[in-house]
């Protein structure tokens, strides 16, 4: 009985021996796949993750493109300006420091006290100064305030084209206009400056910064010319003046291409009052850069006539040389009235179409019905986007012709 007892409680011991062998040698087998994960499987994506912890990038923005116009005369091109930082950690004084920054940058001291407070390694205190103001800053010699040049746009014609050319923002992206539209021809690769961070999550610039230069971006040219656009303005102003309007727009294009050669917009813009530009800043409206030419809705009047005309011979309702009475100069259609400025009586229609009649457009006009010259004028692309590359244009208003009054073919 006793040899039993004893040998039964080997077995035990035995056991319990073999199932702890066991269980550390699944231990270890997880541990062991555990580090295999860890350190081949998802080594790299680890060592990104603590380079990342460990490094920090400041963009720093690239030169943006120079704008020229058909001539080669530049219309908008990049200059140098110093923008201001500060590393907090290496302030000694951050309220008399706060104090001093804040009078020269023409902002509160809260804000700029702000700005200095707290475990931030690198902040942004004022962005492309004017050198009187960067002067300013460097005579006061304060540890831990730095300087690096950024670019910042310049319009060297200042209104001239400024609805077109648009304008950029203080990080330098293309806001409106050309600017816009053609940001990611111009704006370039950026760049940045990285540093390090210790294990506290402080920066350390043990010799300045590791500076990635940015790659320029691309130059643009356009169709537009400077002296016909200037001309184009001139004339504008002028009509302005003498019949005392609020806004007008010119438009000048190429014929054979469709090239837009001038395109002149009053109010006048200066693009070089907003932020991402090389003069101060100066709260502006909306209203003063939109493009009226491809925002506005507007009667074409008497420039409708050629759509008239067109039709009317390429329908064969009407010979160059026919007479047409034109009516002294007044004609009722639908118990409404069509006046000339001037009245005429009897003209061939290509004196009609020479002297702008109205009375004598309109009659020929009438022959071709509202449904032909409804197809007409879509064709012309009236009532339609003309895919200009500006962002706000609209299509205008071309009602179908089931919508039309009696009178509505003769006052388009």
């Amino acid at each position: 009985m006793r040899g039993f007892l004893e040998e039964h409680r080997q077995r035990q011991v035995q056991r319990r021996i073999f199932i702890t062998l066991a269980g550390l040698v699944i231990a270890f087998s997880i541990v062991t796949l555990r580090l295999v994960d860890l350190h081949i499987l998802k080594g790299p994506e680890f060592a990104q993750q603590a380079k990342k912890q460990h490094f920090r990038m400041i963009s720093v923005r690239a030169e943006r493109g120079t704008i020229l116009d058909r001539k080669g005369r530049i219309l908008a091109i990049d200059l140098k300006a110093p923008s201001v930082y500060a590393i907090p950690s290496m302030i000694k004084n951050e309220r008399e420091t706060s104090k001093r920054l804040a009078s020269v940058l023409k902002t509160s001291l809260q804000t700029m006290s702000e700005r200095l407070e707290g475990p931030r390694h690198f902040v942004w205190l004022g962005r492309k100064l004017d050198p009187p103001t960067a002067e300013a800053i460097q005579r006061l010699n304060i540890e831990g305030i730095g300087f690096l040049m950024e670019s910042r746009r310049f319009y060297p014609k200042r209104a001239l084209l400024g609805q077109l050319l648009g304008f950029t923002g203080v990080d330098h992206q293309g806001m409106e206009g050309i600017e816009y539209s053609y940001d990611a021809v111009l704006r370039g690769q950026e760049g940045g400056i990285r540093f390090e961070r210790d294990a506290a999550g402080r920066a350390v610039f043990p010799e300045g910064f590791d500076y990635v230069a940015p790659s320029r971006g691309n130059d643009l040219v356009l169709t537009v010319d400077e002296f016909l656009q200037h001309i184009s303005e001139r004339e504008l102003d002028d009509v302005l003046a003498r019949t005392k309007a609020k806004a007008g727009t010119v438009v000048m294009t190429d014929p054979m291409t469709g090239e837009i050669l001038a395109l002149a917009i009053r109010p006048a813009f200066n693009p070089n009052t907003m932020p991402g530009s090389t003069q101060a800043y100066k709260p502006t409206s909306p209203d003063q850069w939109r493009n009226r030419a491809i925002t506005d809705v507007y009667e074409p009047g008497s420039t409708f006539k050629i759509v008239s005309a067109s039709a009317a011979l390429q329908e064969g309702v009407v010979k160059p040389a026919e007479v047409i009475d034109c009516e002294e100069g007044s004609l009722v259609v639908a118990g409404g009235r069509i006046r000339d400025p001037f009245p005429h009586g009897l003209l061939t229609f290509r004196e009609v179409v020479a002297q702008s009649s109205n009375v004598g457009i309109v009659k020929v006009a009438m022959r071709l019905g509202d449904s032909v010259f409804y197809r007409y004028a879509r064709a012309f692309g009236f009532g339609e986007k003309t895919g200009l590359d500006l962002r706000g244009e609209v299509p205008g208003i071309l009602r179908d012709p089931s919508k039309w009054s009696k009178r509505s073919l003769a006052t388009l």
